[in-house]
């Protein structure tokens, strides 16, 4: 599951990670365990860790955005973010990542990202049913969680990504898809304004600039 990080928003004038609300982190962290995952704050040595293991639809998803390099996209996307967590499931190690960024100015709402690694994948992939649910209900949780702190949720995603974008909405996001433009994006999100988020056209504009038509 991608990011895409808004042109305008370079990491010098981003907001840094952990930089509001340190009590959602505490909350989030002190949660995990109970679905079976141990998360932390990430670091910038954590994205060492994914050049080599980073799944091959976020990394070709990652490609698409403006900047079409996957690993600027995705130290873009953990600088600029508000709150950036490395996590893995209890005792195994195969992480992925995760966090928001709030954007007060356009959207009134947090950007919300995961990127997992192959490793994770395949072993979802691999795992039981129960283990994947306790997944999806980990996601919805947190999800909830990031809504109850900043109203809105939501992120732009490739087209292709069906099985992204299912998954998504079995978690409880919506999506929008424009049909009066040409827009290889849907946008996906929750909230109690996301309706009209989602009509806005500033944001998809601000969002995926010369990317749509």
């Amino acid at each position: 599951m991608n990011e895409l990080a808004k042109k305008p928003n370079d990491p010098a004038d981003g907001v840094r990670m952990g930089s509001v609300a340190d009590n959602l982190d505490a909350e989030l962290m002190s949660r995990a365990f109970s679905y079976g995952f141990t998360i932390r704050k990430a670091q910038a040595r954590d994205f060492g860790a994914f050049e080599k293991d980073i799944d091959d639809a976020d990394r070709n998803a990652l490609s698409q955005t403006w900047r079409q390099d996957w690993r600027n996209e995705l130290y873009a996307t953990m600088i600029q973010s508000d709150h950036a967590f490395f996590a893995t499931r209890v005792g195994q190690a195969e992480p992925f990542l995760f966090g928001l960024h709030y954007d007060r100015e356009v959207a009134s709402g947090a950007q919300v990202w995961m990127v997992r690694s192959q490793t994770f994948v395949n072993s979802s992939n691999g795992g039981s049913t129960g283990t994947n649910l306790k997944f999806q209900r980990a996601a919805r949780a947190t999800l909830s969680l990031f809504m109850e702190s900043y109203g809105n949720v939501f992120n732009f995603f490739p087209k292709f990504q069906t099985q992204t974008i299912r998954w998504l909405n079995l978690c409880g996001l919506e999506y929008h898809e424009r049909t009066d433009i040409d827009c290889p994006y849907v946008l996906c999100g929750a909230g109690k304004n996301f309706e009209r988020l989602a009509h806005n056209a500033t944001v998809w504009k601000d969002y995926l600039g010369d990317l749509i038509q």
